[in-house]
């Protein structure tokens, strides 16, 4: 920016990342968070939305355009809020025609244009089936390709702690139970060599 460059962020969501990993509840496009691709937005878990209390006060500081119509994204806690567009329901690797002509656009403009200076929305969405972006709106904005109900049991740490405790025993004792079949093997194999040699 400093040399004339030209900021454009685009953060992809609505696809739940590994279902092993411990970051499998933020937004995110598959892989990466949107909190790293925005480089800071504020987001709800996948199952739930921002609370009505903390929209509430974004609005009461002239804040609230800055809110996703679906409620789980914040972007006025970006590095650059005005420079970032969020698009739903299009995965990591996809880049749709819209979220190109927004960066190519920015890029080569004479100047810093920003989320007010498009025809596009800051947020965007991909209906299911279509081809193309539109504007996200409170009726559109339902596209969430992650595990339709929320977990049903959350385990309590030591619980957690039980479990992992018993399952790391019986991986100890299945390390060590293959251990002495290996030995076991390998003693039969060396009495067999030597038998064998002491026959000749």
């Amino acid at each position: 920016m400093k040399k004339g460059g030209h900021i454009g962020v685009v953060a992809k969501y609505g696809f739940q990342m590994i279902p092993i990993c411990e970051s499998r509840n933020l937004a995110a496009d598959e892989f990466v968070s949107v909190r790293n691709t925005s480089m800071g937005a504020r987001t709800s878990l996948v199952y739930n939305t921002l609370s009505d209390r903390y929209i509430a006060k974004r609005e009461e500081q002239g804040r609230g355009k800055y809110i996703s119509p679906d409620r789980k994204i914040d972007a006025t806690t970006c590095m650059y809020p005005d420079f970032t567009w969020f698009t739903k329901n299009v995965r990591h690797a996809d880049w749709s025609v819209a979220e190109n002509e927004i960066l190519y656009t920015v890029t080569t403009a004479d100047r810093q244009l920003t989320v007010n200076d498009f025809a596009y929305t800051q947020y965007l969405v991909r209906p299911d089936g279509a081809k193309t972006l539109v504007a996200m709106t409170t009726e559109n904005c339902d596209t969430e390709h992650w595990t339709a109900q929320p977990p049903r049991e959350e385990i309590a740490a030591p619980a957690r702690a039980g479990r992992l405790a018993r399952d790391n025993v019986a991986l100890i004792k299945d390390l060590l139970h293959l251990l002495r079949t290996k030995l076991e093997a390998s003693a039969a194999k060396t009495k067999d060599k030597l038998t064998g040699a002491l026959t000749r």
